[in-house]
């Protein structure tokens, strides 16, 4: 009788392992690996159905869900995104030719910025409130986290520096450092009472400082210079300003309000911002991109411009409007229409051109998605 209850004890021992092992094998997925590649491939290929024709030929939506922080990649042939439920993608300008790299994501990812060789590139988690910076390095297959106090920061896109904000400065002062991309060897460049600030490089020793933008606060902008640490002030008590960068660094675009965050406006500035051109279109800078001469600019632009405040509310995702998207050309300020939404489901944001200048990218802040547009 003993004998019998252990050989069925045994049976229901031997059962329990069987179906284990069934469920673990046949249904059970295995946890995504942070970094690096999965079976010994160093890519993985996609089906081509990730482009899909939205209203005519020249549209096309070229990621399947979502799209985070799009760049060039370092081959100038295709454009490179963080997924939005994980991994790094590359397609070609139309959506063809789409290859992955596995990749996992840390919760609330909100952007990256890429360094030039586009396989290193800090990330941003967390939003506004609860802030927390990583650096990732795909080819050593590490993650490193900056320190808790970093505020703000940019990677230099001319070499290999990382500029940061920290409120980790001496007495509670805030600081404005340069590093190595991954935090180390930093140097303070400056120690000012600065909570909240945007950078932006704009030469090789130079950082462009400003405020958080709001169009119901008067707003800064700085040009700080990294060898010499003299801080000189470009623009001041401007409202509602946003800032975009030309890629030389020598000029950028500029958004400004009346006091109530109204009234919005766009403008160009010399670098130093003793020269300032208004424009005739209306829109942020944050939905224009430069030409590669640097002559002309390709925007996103409201047919009618939204009766809110700028450009909080355009954050707060309370911005609805049908929007077309124009060329201006800077010198002379002829301006053409090259394609019109016609409806309010696009928002166009990050634009890109390639190369060629015969497709402008943007991610639509409607869904998150990434579109290619031919524009000639």
């Amino acid at each position: 009788m003993q004998r019998k209850k252990i050989i069925i004890i045994l049976l229901i021992v031997a059962l329990i392992i069987g179906g284990t092992a069934f469920y673990l094998f046949y249904f059970k997925k295995l946890p995504a690996l942070p970094f690096g590649l999965t079976g010994g491939e160093e890519e993985q290929k996609i089906p081509s159905s990730i482009t899909e024709v939205i209203s005519d030929e020249k549209l096309k939506r070229i990621s399947t869900e979502g799209a985070i922080s799009p760049i060039i990649a370092a081959d100038n042939s295709r454009v490179r995104y963080i997924g939005g439920k994980g991994d790094i993608f590359e397609v070609r300008f139309d959506g063809s030719l789409v290859q992955r790299v596995p990749f996992t994501l840390l919760q609330d990812l909100v952007k990256v910025v890429w360094t030039k060789d586009r396989e290193t590139f800090a990330a941003l988690y967390g939003g506004t409130e609860k802030k927390k910076f990583f650096f990732y390095d795909l080819d050593k297959k590490q993650m490193t986290p900056y320190a808790s106090t970093v505020t703000a920061l940019a990677l230099s896109e001319m070499e290999n520096k990382l500029a940061y904000h920290s409120t980790a400065g001496l007495a509670d002062t805030p600081l404005i450092a340069v590093a190595d991309p991954d935090g180390n060897n930093a140097k303070t460049v400056l120690q000012a009472r600065m909570r909240g600030v945007d950078l932006a490089w704009v030469s090789e020793n130079e950082i462009a400082v400003s405020t958080i933008p709001s169009g119901l606060a008067p707003n800064m902008l700085w040009l700080l210079n990294t060898a010499s640490s003299k801080l000189s002030s470009v623009l001041s008590d401007i409202y509602g300003l946003t800032v975009r960068w030309a890629p030389s660094g020598e000029a950028f675009l500029f958004g400004q309000t009346n006091t109530q965050g109204k009234g919005l406006s766009l403008s160009i500035s010399n670098k130093n911002g003793t020269t300032i051109k208004p424009l005739s279109i209306t829109t942020l800078p944050e939905k224009c991109v430069f030409a590669h001469d640097e002559k002309s600019i390709v925007c996103a632009v409201p047919q009618v411009l939204p009766d809110i405040i700028w450009p909080d509310d355009y954050y707060k995702k309370l911005y609805i409007a049908s929007e077309q998207i124009w060329r201006i050309d800077l010198v002379s300020g002829k301006q053409d229409l090259l394609y019109e939404f016609g409806t309010s489901l696009f928002n166009a944001s990050e634009l890109i051109l390639s190369p060629q200048e015969d497709v402008v990218l943007f991610v639509n802040r409607e869904n998150g998605e990434l579109y290619s547009l031919a524009i000639k």
